[in-house]
């Protein structure tokens, strides 16, 4: 009886929940990400990857790479996309490279660990007490991986006697749509896209990732590409405005990838 009971106040309660989230709910962030993650669970949403595939064997290196911090909690890449990563810095042996994103600095730490020893890494993080200024809005599931007391925590941990890659990396904090990239600009070789998913910020972080490109040519990846992610329309926008450029949807991940 007592099962039963749970049952029906169960389904009367995600049977309220539904009729909100399609009603009143429709104008809510909150409730236009559950059409969009109902959507996708059927098969059907808007923002569908439509780039050009690319295998792995044309952008990542042959030889083994290396990955440290294996544990993943929400917020990390997988290990898999992770390792595409780390395995483009191997093969293309960067001089520079610009994150945008830090988050707890685990991509950060692997790619300085890939990259030639003479390499710099700068990884650009929004502190959450800027969130309030920020220059657009930041949609409420990548406020929660900002709401963090630290960024970057993963390598900042680590003594440079233990890691000395450390050395290598440079953590900046600001927002990417107000921050002062011009010292940078022209002497990166590869880029990493990867802070808010948003359509503004992607697009923004798009444009400014052409500025940072060593005499215009390098490397630009970009995460979570997949359905129902903005980060699909805002790639869409972008080489529309840049027809010349060449960007492939990396095959079996939600990697975008550009080499110029």
């Amino acid at each position: 009886m007592k099962r039963f009971l749970q049952r029906i106040i169960k389904y009367i309660v995600s049977f309220g929940l539904t009729v909100y989230s399609f009603t009143i709910g429709m104008l809510t962030e909150k409730g236009r990400y559950l059409h969009s993650v109902i959507g996708e669970y059927y098969g059907f949403a808007f923002l569908k990857p439509r780039l050009p595939v690319v295998t792995l064997n044309s952008i990542m290196t042959d030889q083994p790479v290396q990955l440290v911090e294996l544990e993943e909690k929400a917020g990390n890449l997988p290990v898999n996309e992770l390792a595409i990563i780390v395995g483009i810095v191997l093969r293309e042996k960067p001089r520079a490279i610009f994150e945008i994103g830090t988050f707890d600095g685990r991509t950060t730490m692997n790619m300085a660990l890939n990259a030639p020893e003479d390499c710099k890494i700068f990884t650009l993080d929004i502190p959450k007490e800027e969130v309030s200024n920020a220059r657009f809005k930041i949609s409420a599931r990548h406020l929660l991986l900002i709401d963090k007391d630290v960024s970057g925590e993963r390598f900042r941990n680590k003594a440079v006697k233990e890691f000395p890659e450390k050395n290598k990396i440079t953590q900046l904090l600001g927002d990417s749509g107000k921050f002062d990239f011009s010292p940078y600009h022209n002497s990166m070789d590869f880029i990493f896209i990867d802070g808010s998913h948003d359509y503004d910020y992607v697009l923004n972080d798009s444009e400014i990732a052409l500025k940072l490109l060593r005499d215009g040519k390098g490397i630009i990846v970009w995460h979570d590409y997949r359905v129902g992610m903005e980060v699909v329309k805002a790639i869409e926008t972008f080489r529309k405005q840049h027809p010349k450029l060449r960007i492939y949807h990396i095959k079996n991940t939600s990697l975008a990838y550009m080499k110029v």
